[in-house]
């Protein structure tokens, strides 16, 4: 099959899933977008087409949708983790689908449970979606994907402090708004405590670039270091392997 008549019966499929939410039409769209992922066609966007833009509008929707079953979603983060890869696209998932608050909205429906496989994938996908990226705090769901970055950076489980670190990094660099939005949540809501020195398990973790080294930048032990390290604006930006 060709990627035209492939996107053609995803598009299909979307539309009789989002008439009808049965576990047929489920089925039947996790398929089609199994099989459009393996086609690996990173740069789908990149042409500027009406049918792929029709199909990814479709699937970012469902995606935000918390009636969407979990096996779904996380098939679509999938086809759409392909797609980051490619910076012409990740730029448009950024700029025209509003993806970054989309996925943060996701955390956010799953925030109880942030180990769990749908949560991980969406801050993957977030820390290519947000490489060099300017956000701003004011957006969807930035405030709510904050919070869980704040709360679950001082885990001691090195699955989810990992993707939270290198989100954290990539959404203060260059971003004053956010910087001073966290600024505020440690002033007014947070007291890290010593184990923040978990930020040193990060200096050589292979999800991160060479320059990684500025992390030290990051390694606080209290309040005072934390905010000084949010104005300083000395913060290296994370691209998740």
């Amino acid at each position: 099959m060709d990627v035209t008549t492939c996107l053609k019966s995803l598009l299909l499929a979307i539309h009789q899933y989002r008439d009808n939410r049965t576990a047929h039409n489920a089925a039947q769209l996790q398929k089609q977008v199994e099989e459009l992922s393996g086609m690996q066609c990173v740069r789908l966007l990149s042409s500027g087409q009406v049918l792929p833009s029709e199909c990814v509008c479709g699937l970012v929707e469902l995606a935000g949708d918390p009636n969407t079953s979990p096996a779904l979603t996380g098939t679509i983060i999938s086809l759409l983790a392909q797609l980051v890869c490619d910076d012409e696209s990740r730029d448009v998932l950024q700029s025209s689908y509003n993806l970054t608050s989309t996925l943060a909205s996701i955390i956010h429906c799953h925030s109880s449970t942030p180990r769990e496989p749908l949560v991980l994938q969406c801050l993957k996908v977030l820390q290519r979606l947000t490489y060099n990226g300017r956000i701003f705090h004011c957006a969807n769901y930035i405030h709510e994907l904050i919070d869980f970055l704040m709360s679950n950076i001082q885990s001691h489980n090195d699955d989810i402090t990992m993707p939270c670190l290198g989100l954290m990094a990539n959404l203060v660099r260059y971003n004053l708004s956010v910087q001073t939005h966290i600024k505020a949540l440690v002033r007014t809501t947070l007291s890290l405590p010593p184990s923040i020195q978990l930020f040193h398990l990060t200096l050589t973790h292979p999800l991160f670039s060479p320059s990684f080294s500025l992390m030290e930048r990051l390694v606080v032990m209290g309040r005072h270091s934390t905010e000084r390290w949010l104005t300083s604006g000395c913060v290296c930006s994370y691209r998740a392997m």
